[in-house]
């Protein structure tokens, strides 16, 4: 029986908008396709769904199809929900040999090959992706899939796994945090000047994270992060922060446009999977921003010993 996008994704919205359980994966993709719909149709359709789920399913889809959302609801939601299913049971997210969901967790595992029994574990990269429902839609998935497919094809994969956390909020970072272990940590998601970084709260919306709370998580953290890369814009006041705690932290002084945020993610990981060390991969990641020619923006800054703030 084939299944239409329109109406398994339509569910899924519903589901989401009855605040339904679901994992960050499901939650995240469902803010995306809320946002492909204009203010007024969204309102309409969400007040719809409430009163009548299942009548509703109908002019869901239609809004979705109006909004020629086809082919992103394609290649996500049915992947993300089982078509049998009321819409809020994980199938399968992400790509990947070694792809598993449990929870809020998805696990992209490294190579193509069996990995040798008598190798040391691989070193972990979590990937915290946060994209409030109230600020500009993002293109976290995206980013993820890079850098999953920049260490899948690195020559050294084995010695890597990627741990993709999608709309967290911050008992979902900290538990990240402290599960995973991670040698690096990648935050993509909003930042500005004021506030910080946005994660998110339980209604899905913006959470600002300031420097300093953040310099108070590191800190207390029974382990060491070697390297954090805050993937936002004006992210460099919290890099500081972080850097007392951190060997090695990557910011940005101003705004930082996806294409470029993305570019830069896909050298510094692929730099990684080819054995370069953080400084290097860096520099690698300069390159391809600056691919994405976007020179009136400022590069990622990269902050350690050797490369301080320039102020305390």
């Amino acid at each position: 029986m084939s299944i239409d996008p329109a109406d398994a994704a339509a569910k899924a919205l519903i589901a989401y908008w009855q605040r339904e359980e679901m994992d960050a994966p499901q939650r995240l993709l469902c803010s995306r396709l809320e946002k492909t719909l204009d203010a007024d149709t969204r309102a309409t359709l969400s007040d719809a769904a409430r009163a009548d789920a299942e009548g509703s399913v109908p002019r869901v889809a239609e809004a979705l199809r109006d909004a020629a959302a086809a082919d992103w609801m394609a290649g996500n939601i049915l992947r993300a929900f089982p078509p049998a299913s009321a819409g809020v049971q994980v199938h399968v997210v992400g790509n990947g040999n070694q792809t598993t969901v449990a929870g809020r967790d998805v696990i992209i595992g490294g190579g193509h090959r069996a990995r040798d029994a008598d190798a040391p574990p691989p070193d972990n990269i979590l990937v915290a992706g946060a994209d409030p429902r109230d600020l500009v839609a993002l293109r976290v998935g995206q980013e993820a899939r890079e850098i999953s497919e920049a260490i899948q094809l690195g020559r050294l994969r084995d010695r890597w796994a990627v741990h993709l956390w999608l709309s967290v909020r911050l008992p979902d970072l900290t538990r990240g945090l402290l599960e995973q272990t991670p040698r690096i940590l990648h935050f993509s998601g909003h930042g500005n000047e004021d506030e910080g970084l946005f994660l998110e709260d339980e209604g899905g919306y913006a959470r600002p994270m300031s420097g300093e709370r953040l310099r108070g998580l590191f800190r207390r953290l029974p382990f060491k992060v070697e390297c954090v890369v805050l993937n936002s814009c004006y992210s460099e006041p919290q890099a500081c922060a972080i850097a007392q705690h951190v060997p090695y932290v990557i910011g940005t002084a101003g705004e930082l446009p996806d294409e470029s945020a993305i570019k830069f993610s896909r050298g510094f990981y692929q730099a990684l999977a080819a054995g370069c060390s953080v400084p290097q991969a860096y520099e690698m990641g300069c390159v391809h921003w600056e691919d994405a020619e976007m020179a009136e923006y400022p590069l990622p800054r990269l902050i350690s010993r050797d490369h301080p703030c320039a102020t305390p």
